[in-house]
């Protein structure tokens, strides 16, 4: 069995925050996400989920308390 992955940690933070319309914050985990990836793929998945969590919060749609 892998080892659970700081990346994935964060990955999921992010999914869970997301998902609960908290982008502000989704965009930072998916910041942090993307600085502890190692595999190009997962880099710039996070990447681009942090442009579009940016892009809600540009648009108003950042409507959720902290999940922390």
């Amino acid at each position: 069995m892998k080892p659970y992955s700081e990346f994935s940690h964060l990955a999921e933070r992010a999914v869970k925050t997301e998902q609960m319309g908290n982008y502000a914050d989704a965009a930072r985990f998916w910041h942090d996400a993307s600085m502890a990836a190692r595999v190009r793929a997962n880099l710039e998945w996070a990447q681009a989920r942090k442009a579009y969590c940016e892009q809600r919060c540009v648009r108003g749609y950042n409507f959720k308390q902290s999940e922390q």
